[in-house]
């Protein structure tokens, strides 16, 4: 098993710096992902933060919520 931090989770669906060696990483992943629970709010104090820093706007924000619960359902 492998943790994955919240991070991690938002650099692989949120465009940052780090985002396509995240990727990559993810794609190249064949152990089981793991996080703990409150990634689920951490990662939406992520996208809280970057709207209000003007990172993203709210259909930004709310399409990225909505591939995060893809991707973690």
């Amino acid at each position: 098993m492998v943790y994955v931090d919240t991070s991690a989770l938002v650099a692989l669906i949120v465009n940052e710096p780090g985002s396509a060696g995240v990727a990559a990483w993810y794609q190249a992943a064949r152990s089981e992902l793991l996080s703990a629970a409150w990634c689920v709010t951490e990662f939406g104090r992520a996208l809280g933060l970057k709207q209000r820093t003007a990172q993203l706007d709210a259909a930004q924000a709310r399409a990225a919520w909505e591939r995060f619960e893809r991707l973690v359902a």
